[in-house]
């Protein structure tokens, strides 16, 4: 729930709610995945703490077998390093997440991570195979939402390594 409440930029409601999942867990003694704190930090962009939960889950996932939370943790750090303007790091990362088990949602949500930083880097070629993915994703939805998001990284792509004026990363929350 609370990855509903960051994606609507509700950030404090959000780490309420990862506080009292993480309270819960505490007193149950049973773990869970922590996606949404993860989450949470990559696009506030605390690259400390967001790093060390990064490196967590990493090493929980991989534990337990669970490629999706090493994906996870993948594009989200692909999302922060592209805000901070590191865009070899953010360019390793969304590859590694766009490449790793491509029937995975989020493969597809770390394609505009990838567009980002391989334009940033002067990677056209992978910029474009990547925006051709993309393309193919999102033309069969039925919200806005996949055809902006294609809109976005179509206009970042022919803007190459340019900043991206005018294109907001994430809400203040």
């Amino acid at each position: 729930m609370a990855v509903n409440w960051i994606w609507r930029g509700d950030f404090a409601a959000a780490a309420s709610l990862i506080a009292e999942a993480e309270a819960i867990a505490a007193a149950t003694g049973r773990g869970f995945a922590r996606y949404a704190a993860v989450f949470l930090a990559g696009l506030r962009g605390e690259e400390a703490e967001a790093a060390q939960l990064i490196e967590a889950v990493i090493t929980d996932s991989r534990a337990a077998g669970q490629g999706m939370g090493v994906q996870w943790s993948q594009w989200v750090s692909a999302i922060l390093y592209n805000s901070l303007g590191r865009y070899e790091q953010a360019l390793a990362e969304a590859r590694q997440a766009a490449e790793q088990a491509p029937e995975l949602y989020i493969s597809l949500w770390a394609l505009a991570e990838l567009i980002e930083a391989a334009s940033r880097t002067g990677q056209t070629a992978l910029a474009a195979d990547a925006l051709g993915r993309l393309a193919e994703a999102t033309s069969t939805g039925q919200s806005d939402w996949g055809p902006g998001i294609y809109a976005r990284c179509r206009r970042c792509s022919a803007t190459a390594r340019t900043p991206s004026a005018g294109i907001a990363r994430r809400s203040a929350g």
